[in-house]
């Protein structure tokens, strides 16, 4: 190998969401791998413009210029061929991509998005005549900047994730796990036949991670045609309640602006928030977001309105959960999770929540909030189990889909382990 370069392979997992998936070799872009690896490597290894005689490395000709954080090497990719596909616009279960909501604006139609994948292993070039800035770069540091990286629209949700092939996975990066595969879906119970699709194989494992992600933030209320179909409350209630002592931001917007429904939903339901909260600032809380911030959301019946929170200076925080999908063997996958620190910039702000054309309410979020101790709660005996968490009168709640696939999500995730974030 060059003195000059770097060369490995990547194995994609998952598949990018891609503008430009049908045309020939579109995979990951170089021009989205560099400036993601120059903010890696700029924080991993401290390199900056600044001459330090203290510093283990007197970097600054490694930089291109002096105004721009871009590292003087170039990236090349590489691929022998890439599958794609064109992401449905129907709304309906069998075909619409979980996770991914872009799809579904008006301009759609001019904005098409593809669901692109490698089957190949992509090869990656790294090429710089500074050679001391070559040696830094290892392979073990390049493992663990794609640990923490995915590519494309949703990331966060787990498209886009590649590995290096060869180079071990560090679990401990993470903080959770679980697996995923065809056992894990009641339409399909006989494994993975030789020929199976394997679009329908992304489809599943974006159908776990959705559903699992829902079941910790929002909840799962599905609907058919006779009424309820399946009920789950989420983690993040029960941590509200239980706790923190709060009463969490649902049942606060209920009270305010549809107090007749929420009697309705405590007489319907087995298991209603039904706990009451004095009414005042210190008990209610805008504790959801902690899962990033949904500054706009659609309430379905009998609400039918829209709900927006907004802040003087804050109106954007992503989620800080990344799962990370693994395929470990034919049509079966591990699911990791990171869950990053909530910006203390984000806790102790009050929204305004604002319903439709009504208005008038205001929620905090939580002045402190480690995954360390969410996560350990959600391991611990006080975590209520799935049934517990489920609306059991609904007639063939456990034969649903959801059910089935959180049951068999909950069988196999672990804590990987506890850190202070």
């Amino acid at each position: 190998m060059s003195k000059y370069k770097i060369e490995f392979k990547l194995k994609q997992h998952t598949p990018l969401i891609h503008f430009q998936a049908e045309q020939f070799g579109a995979t990951l872009r170089a021009s989205e791998l560099k400036p993601k690896l120059d903010k890696f490597l700029i924080e991993q290894l401290q390199l900056s413009h600044q001459y330090d005689e203290k510093a283990e490395h007197k970097p600054k000709q490694f930089f291109i210029n002096e105004e721009k954080e871009a590292l003087d090497y170039k990236v090349r990719i590489d691929v022998k061929s890439t599958q794609w596909d064109e992401i449905p616009t129907s709304t309906g279960n069998n075909n619409k991509i979980p996770a991914f909501f872009a799809n579904m604006g008006l301009d759609y139609s001019e904005n098409k998005k593809y669901l692109c994948v490698s089957n190949d292993p992509i090869k990656v070039t790294i090429h710089s005549f500074h050679t001391e800035l070559i040696n830094l770069i290892s392979l073990d540091l390049l493992q663990t900047f794609f640990q923490q990286t995915n590519f494309g629209t949703r990331q966060s949700k787990g498209f886009g994730n590649f590995s290096i092939i060869g180079q071990p996975l560090v679990e401990n990066y993470y903080d959770v796990s679980f697996d995923i595969s065809p056992r894990n879906f009641p339409f399909s119970e006989r494994g993975m036949p030789d020929d199976f699709n394997a679009w329908e194989t992304y489809f599943k494992v974006f159908t776990g991670i959705d559903f699992f992600y829902r079941s910790l933030r929002s909840g799962i209320n599905r609907k058919g045609r006779n009424g309820d179909v399946f009920y789950i409350k989420p983690a993040i209630f029960y941590y509200s309640m239980k706790v923190l002592d709060k009463q969490w931001d649902k049942k606060s917007i209920k009270e305010v602006y549809y107090p007749s429904e929420l009697e309705k939903q405590i007489d319907r339901n087995s298991n209603p928030d039904i706990l009451t909260y004095p009414d005042n600032d210190e008990t209610h809380i805008m504790i959801k977001d902690v899962f990033g911030l949904s500054s706009t959301e659609s309430w379905r019946e009998p609400y039918k309105s829209e709900l927006t929170k907004s802040h003087d200076s804050i109106d954007r925080f992503q989620s800080p959960l990344l799962f990370k999908p693994y395929e470990v063997s034919k049509g079966k996958y591990k699911v990791y999770i990171k869950s990053t620190p909530i910006p203390s910039e984000f806790l102790g702000e009050t929204f305004k929540i604002k319903f439709g054309s009504k208005e008038g309410l205001k929620l905090k979020t939580p002045d402190r909030f480690l995954w360390s101790d969410f996560w350990s709660f959600y391991f611990s005996k006080d975590f209520p189990v799935l049934n517990e968490r489920c609306d059991t009168s609904i007639d063939g709640y456990a034969r649903t889909t959801e059910y089935r696939t959180l049951k068999r999500i909950q069988d196999s995730i672990r804590v990987i382990k506890n850190q202070n974030t």
